[in-house]
This record gives C-alpha cells, sequence and structure tokens, in this order.
C-alpha cells in the first residue's frame, strides 16, 4: 500500500470504523477512565500528553480543566476528525509526529500520558512503557484502555483464526495479546502504583478477550508521597 493509500486509510477509512464500532460501552469506558484525571487539582503547569489520538474519541471525555494537549503519533499531522472534536471541546492541540519508542519530548515532561487501544498494536509493549516512563514527570499518572486475553490458553479458535486479518485491517492490533503487569514494572512503575480494572466488552468478547483499564503512577523520589493503602496511589 502507498503512502498516500496508507495514510487515506487510516484518516478516513479506519477512523471511520473506529467512531461506527464506538458503543455506549467503549463511552462509558472511556469515561471512567477520565476519571482518574480528576483525582489530583490541576495547576496551570499541569501539562497532557496523548499517544495516539486517532480520530479523537477521547477527546470528549477530557476533564473540563484540560484546555491545552499535546499529542503524538506516527501520522504527519492530527486527523481531520481529531482536529474538529479538539475544536468542539475547545482543547489547543499541539503535535509533533513521532514513533511509539523515542518520543519527540525530553523526560519528566509531563503530569499525564494517555494511550488507548496503543499497547495491543506494539510488538514491543515494554519498550513503549518505558517510553512512557521517561516522559512522565515523578509522581505524573499514564492512563491506559486496552483489549487482551487473561492468558493464552483463553483465547478462542476463532479469534485466532481471524488474527492475521485483523492485524492487517486494524493498523497493527493484535488479537493475540495477553494482559501482563509485567509490562509495567519492567519500565519502572511499582507493582503497588499500578491500578487495573477490567471488563467483559458485550457481544466482542469471543474476539478480543477484556477490556483493561486504568492507570500507573511514576513514583517520586520524594518520601512524602502520600499513598492510597488500598491501590497504592495517590489519596483523592
Amino acid at each position: 500500500m502507498g503512502q498516500a493509500m496508507s495514510r487515506w486509510y487510516e484518516t478516513t477509512l479506519f477512523d471511520g470504523a473506529m467512531e461506527l464500532f464506538e458503543s455506549n460501552t467503549q463511552r462509558k469506558l472511556r469515561q471512567r477512565l477520565f476519571q482518574y484525571m480528576d483525582c489530583d487539582e490541576p495547576t496551570n503547569t499541569t501539562s497532557v500528553l496523548e499517544i495516539g489520538a486517532g480520530a479523537g474519541l477521547n477527546l470528549p471525555h477530557y476533564p473540563v480543566w484540560v484546555k491545552e494537549l499535546h499529542a503524538s503519533s506516527l501520522s504527519p499531522d492530527l486527523p481531520p476528525k481529531a482536529k474538529k472534536r479538539a475544536r468542539k471541546r475547545n482543547i489547543k492541540v499541539y503535535y509533533k509526529q513521532g514513533k511509539p519508542i523515542g518520543l519527540p519530548y525530553p523526560e519528566n515532561s509531563f503530569d499525564y500520558v494517555v494511550a488507548t487501544l496503543i499497547l495491543c498494536s506494539l510488538p514491543d509493549r515494554e519498550g513503549f512503557v518505558k517510553e512512557i516512563y521517561r516522559v512522565l514527570k515523578p509522581g505524573g499518572k499514564y492512563l491506559f484502555m486496552d483489549h487482551a486475553w487473561q492468558s493464552a490458553e483463553a483465547q478462542t479458535h476463532l479469534s485466532r483464526m481471524l488474527a492475521p486479518l485483523h492485524r492487517r485491517l486494524a493498523l497493527g492490533c493484535s488479537l493475540k495479546s495477553v494482559w501482563a503487569d509485567s509490562v509495567f514494572t519492567s519500565a519502572g512503575f511499582k507493582r503497588e502504583d499500578l491500578h487495573v480494572e477490567e471488563e467483559i466488552p458485550k457481544g466482542f468478547s469471543w474476539l478480543v478477550g477484556k477490556i483493561f483499564l486504568g492507570y500507573a503512577t511514576k513514583r517520586p523520589e520524594a518520601s512524602d508521597f502520600k499513598m492510597d493503602d488500598r491501590h497504592g496511589q495517590r489519596a483523592c
């Protein structure tokens, strides 16, 4: 597929398909995910990065205090559908083209990094999460939502059969992705600073397994970091 055709497929056909299949359940999961951003009191310098924004389906769910957003993906520009949603939500987007491993930002840059439905598409998940850990400020949060199987044994026969075709049509998304907390701990996050929820997607669990969503906090070096006894996160 030529570069121009590939670009058209991603920004028009694929993004349109993502909108079409955006169910009420998925919207509610996005809403729940962004409630984690309301945990902390924002300041004038609170900074947010979204990786792989695509059609901008997350944009309507950002807290009202988010007025500026940094965004990065492989595309040379922010897709038109995302630009439209940003204008509607009155969010100014600063976009940079960049690879998942080798993000175009210095270390300790952001208070929040958001990446949804990205891990399932990456061959090097550990490397990607290490990049997120690098650009997060100490005390910052990585918000994630992805589909995966609880184990390789849980995968259905039909899902395995469709996996090669799905990977080609869905920009590398794997139907064989298996969830592993070690992806986060090997990147530098502490297990006690990782909060994960699981949901079974209605009508699609046979194909994608479960939806895993939550956040991981980059622990500050300061010893006075206030922790929640249950999840090891910032108390809120």
